[in-house]
């Protein structure tokens, strides 16, 4: 910041005439050009004034962002819940999968104890078969050697 100049020696002179002394006139007047540094001019008040209007604008455009931002969280949230809700029904679906898995390898066990035993009987029965047609033939043959044939 710019300050305003100060004639120091015309102050001084000025003081002393007033009755203050020399030291004293001296120290206030270093003491007000010291601070003249610190004075802001009717140009660094534009300054900031444009400054503080470029940051408002730039804090608007925040805010928007921002509301924008909230609006995307609770979007996200809202999916988040929709497939934390498929996570439960897949488990659901899984849990129904390996019950029906279950069932199915009790059927499997079930089927074939029941075809173990038709295939029992069925060996059964064709070696009766057998056994009956072989002694057909051999009655058949011994008949035949009996009529000499």
């Amino acid at each position: 910041m710019a300050g305003y100049m100060i004639d120091t020696a015309a102050a001084i002179d000025g003081l002393t005439a007033e009755g203050i002394p020399v030291r004293q006139a001296r120290a206030i007047v270093r003491t007000i050009a010291q601070r003249n540094e610190e004075v802001a001019t009717k140009g660094d008040v534009v300054a900031v004034k444009g400054d503080t209007r470029a940051l408002k604008s730039d804090l608007r455009a925040v805010k928007s962002d921002v509301v924008a931002l909230k609006s995307d969280v609770r979007a996200l949230k809202s999916d988040v819940g929709a497939l934390k809700g498929d996570v439960v029904a897949v488990k659901g679906d899984i849990v129904a999968l390996k019950s029906d898995v279950r069932a199915l390898k009790s059927d499997i066990v079930a089927l074939k104890s029941e075809i173990d035993a038709k295939m029992s009987a069925l060996e059964a029965r064709l070696n009766m078969k057998i056994y009956l047609m072989a002694a057909t033939v051999v009655g058949a043959l011994k008949a035949l050697e009996y009529l000499g044939i």
